[in-house]
């Protein structure tokens, strides 16, 4: 099977490129502003342009080429300097694409997303190639990816210390960490009573001359517990070594129980997070892509806290979604202790078929400080052409 499935892509690519065939272009582009008031800091916005096109290389259109180019403006009120102006190739991708009866498979290659099992480790552009296989029962996937291309305005690469940015504000492009990145995924689909079993493994490799090299593996569990209540669980041991240092490993924990009434699309869930601190043999942990766990002021990274909480969603009109969440957040460095609360409220319109609209309310308690404490406003908008 998979051998023919590989004869008949390896022809229609052999086909399309050499016959040129091109089966419609389609094109168009977003305005965006997102503006951020917080009781920290009086204002951030950001406005956006973003163009993108799309041309089908085959008739049913599984293969197409697609391009985004993005420029972006972003003025902080509290600081002295310029507003400052982004510029970015956020995609740039040529799918290949080939279904069967019994399965499919898919190349892709070029500047796209990706994100791991976790969807916390690594989630952000890439500039390599994809190869997905699709069976019955089976998926696989394996990915090869460079990011010394990449802009460093738009994705922060964690590490041992964090990027400074602020002499080259004013430059519109500032090239990413460069880093090897390998990543192979596969996933046994209704393995049984309609459970889902993946594994992933996950390798950035420093090309810089300080090396700071990472790899992680993920177990994920998901599947229906009863019907219209479903659950993911899935843990992520990471191994880090920087240049001739000892190996430190860490961990990186989630779970979640969603519930799906069958009254306005609500769904109702339970989460969980740990990200280890100094537990055990476990030191610190850090994920590859930067990203905020909390609404506190500090905005901390996934590393050395838990999560407990519940989030809910409903659509009280078709065109209407709301959402709120509330979180108890504890402090994992090294004795797991509750240092705050959060909450949420989150509303998005889709005033038009060419306008969308939302809002969003956060806030950070702190439990014996008011350091971490914020109240956050954010207000967006996206016009399409």
């Amino acid at each position: 099977m998979i051998r023919k499935i590989f004869r008949t892509f390896s022809a229609t690519t052999i086909l399309l490129l050499t016959a040129g065939l091109s089966f419609g272009l389609e094109s168009g582009g977003l305005f965006t502003n997102d503006s951020e008031f917080s009781s920290t800091q009086p204002l951030k916005q950001k406005n956006g342009l973003n163009l993108w096109l799309r041309e089908a290389l085959s008739e049913d259109g599984n293969c197409y080429f697609a391009l985004e180019g993005q420029v972006r403006n972003e003025f902080k009120e509290h600081q002295k300097e310029e507003s400052t102006i982004a510029i970015d190739a956020t995609l740039a991708k040529l799918v290949l694409r080939k279904d069967t009866d019994s399965g499919s498979f898919e190349f892709s290659a070029g500047r796209f997303y990706d994100q791991d099992l976790s969807g916390i480790v690594y989630a952000q552009n890439g500039d390599g190639a994809k190869i997905a296989l699709a069976l019955p029962k089976i998926e696989f996937s394996i990915l090869g990816a460079y990011t010394g291309l990449l802009n460093a305005k738009n994705i922060t690469i964690l590490g041992p210390e964090e990027p400074v940015l602020l002499e080259k504000e004013r430059v519109p492009y500032i090239v990413a960490k460069k880093y090897a990145i390998g990543k192979a995924n596969i996933s046994i689909q209704n393995l049984l009573v309609q459970q889902n079993l993946s594994f992933e493994g996950l390798a950035a490799y420093s090309l810089e001359k300080s090396k700071y090299n990472r790899f992680y593996t993920t177990l994920k569990l998901d599947g229906p517990l009863i019907p219209s209540v479903f659950y993911e669980a899935s843990s992520t041991f990471g191994f880090f070594k920087k240049d001739k240092e000892e190996m430190t490993k860490a961990n990186l924990s989630k779970a979640s129980i969603t519930a799906y009434p069958s009254y306005k699309s609500m769904s109702i869930s339970l989460n969980g997070l740990y990200a280890s601190g100094e537990q055990g043999d476990f030191e610190a942990f850090q994920g590859f892509t930067s990203g905020t766990a909390t609404f506190a002021n500090s905005e901390p990274e996934y590393t050395q806290l838990a999560l407990l909480g519940i989030a809910g969603t409903i659509k009280p009109a078709q065109n209407l979604l709301l959402k709120a969440t509330g979180d108890i957040v504890f402090d994992a460095k090294k004795e797991i202790e509750q240092t705050g609360v959060q909450f949420s409220a989150e509303a998005k319109w889709q005033a038009a078929s060419d306008l969308s609209l939302g809002a969003g309310l956060y806030q950070y308690f702190g439990k014996e400080t008011t350091v971490d404490d914020r109240l956050l406003f954010k207000l967006n908008a996206v016009l399409a052409f």
